[in-house]
């Protein structure tokens, strides 16, 4: 089962959010989950973060950190999010200017994954326009914390 997360970058840690989510892996998802991590500041390392933790009980779980960037100084800022993962993926996602770069390597998240765990707890930005896409695609989406549609 491919597992993503999609969520408002500006998280403060949350052990509730934590829980559930571990409780989350724990009840839904198997010994051979694959996670995909986008990378992008709060709930992405909180997301993480259960991630690795879940790993430690189910060693064949992969952690991949899906880029929609190959260039060095992109993966160099990302350097401490890319500790302790399995690999990162750089989709084959449709030429784009720069700034649509992450909207599409989303979209591919999306398409790939078999759940989403989202936490929206607005309704702007990248996070909510990808689960609404999942949404359209009928994908199993789990939200955590705060939901506004």
């Amino acid at each position: 089962m491919i597992v993503a997360f999609f969520g408002h970058s500006y998280l403060f840690y949350s052990r509730y959010i934590k829980d559930k989510v571990l409780e989350l892996f724990e009840s839904k998802i198997g010994d051979n989950a694959v996670f995909y991590l986008s990378g992008y500041r709060n709930f992405d390392m909180l997301a993480k973060k259960c991630c690795l933790m879940y790993k430690q009980n189910h060693q064949i779980a992969k952690l991949y950190f899906i880029t929609p960037f190959t260039d060095e100084k992109y993966l160099i800022n990302r350097k401490y999010f890319m500790e302790n993962i399995d690999d990162y993926i750089y989709p084959e996602i449709k030429r784009v200017p720069k700034c649509y770069a992450v909207s599409e390597r989303n979209r591919w998240i999306v398409q790939n994954a078999d759940l989403i765990i989202a936490y929206t707890p607005h309704n702007w930005g990248r996070a909510i326009k990808a689960v609404k896409y999942a949404e359209k695609l009928n994908k199993e989406i789990i939200y955590v914390g705060l939901h506004i549609e």
